[in-house]
C-alpha cells in the first residue's frame, strides 16, 4: 500500500513526484499545439496551391474537377499549372499538398464561384 503525504505551503499543496508529471504533461501540450500549428501550414500551402492553380487555369480546374469526380484521371488537363504551382521549398509541403491537390483545387473552384 503507497501512502501519498501531503504538503501545505502557504496555500499549495504539493505531492511528491506529482510536480514532474504536470511539467511532463505541459511539454505534451505544447508540443501538440506545435504539431497543430504545423498542421495549419501544411493546409494553408495546400490552399495557396488551390488558388494559384485557379488562378492560373480557371476553366481547366472547373473541368478537372468535373472529371475527378466522375473518376477519370484528369491531370493532364491542368499539369501545366500545377507544375508552376506547387510548393518548392520543402519537401513535406509539397508532398502534402500533391496528396491533397484534388481537394484543395475543388475549395478553390468553389471560392472562385
Amino acid at each position: 500500500m503507497k501512502v501519498f503525504f501531503f504538503v501545505a505551503l502557504a496555500g499549495v499543496v504539493a505531492i511528491p513526484g506529482i510536480a514532474s508529471a504536470q511539467s511532463a504533461d505541459q511539454g505534451l501540450v505544447q508540443l501538440s499545439r506545435e504539431k497543430t500549428a504545423t498542421q495549419v501550414g501544411f493546409e494553408k500551402a495546400a490552399d495557396r496551391f488551390g488558388d494559384c492553380v485557379v488562378r492560373r487555369d480557371p476553366t481547366g480546374s472547373a473541368e478537372y474537377i468535373r472529371q475527378r469526380t466522375a473518376g477519370a484521371d484528369a491531370v493532364g488537363i491542368i499539369q501545366p499549372a500545377i507544375g508552376k504551382c506547387l510548393p518548392s521549398r520543402d519537401s513535406a509541403y509539397r508532398d502534402f499538398v500533391v496528396q491533397e491537390a484534388d481537394v484543395a483545387i475543388l475549395r478553390a473552384v468553389e471560392r472562385a464561384n
